[in-house]
């Protein structure tokens, strides 16, 4: 369903300090997203995770950006900074995960949606 997913394939900026992650994905015609709090990782058999995280409201968030509601193949867009200060995230497959506060602009009705997936950093 459009608007609770992220796009397959997402821009890692490695160069970056830290490196960031461009997360993406479909919004409905009508969804505003009110709130967002994503989170990308990268499993490391050796033991050394790789994180990246961004919450709308936080100190020093980035703020989420979404094509003007009402207009068609809208999307979110919002920068996620690595967290870890062992393991960098790198290209190759990685889960994300979100938590967001959307309002219906055509009724004012909200909803918490919750969504994660495998993606492919570049």
């Amino acid at each position: 369903m459009p608007g609770d997913q992220f796009d397959s394939t997402l821009q890692l900026r490695a160069a970056t300090t830290p490196p960031e992650v461009v997360a993406k994905g479909d919004l409905n015609t009508n969804d505003d997203v009110r709130e967002l709090c994503v989170w990308i990782i990268q499993h490391d058999p050796n033991g050394n995770d790789a994180a990246a995280t961004e919450m709308t409201g936080a100190k020093q968030a980035s703020a989420v950006s979404q094509t003007p509601v009402g207009e068609p193949n809208r999307k979110w867009t919002m920068v996620v900074p690595t967290i870890s200060d062992v393991a960098l995230l790198k290209p190759g497959p990685a889960f994300a995960f979100a938590i967001a506060l959307i309002e219906d602009a055509a009724n004012n009705a909200q909803r918490v949606a919750i969504w994660g997936q495998t993606v492919n950093l570049v």
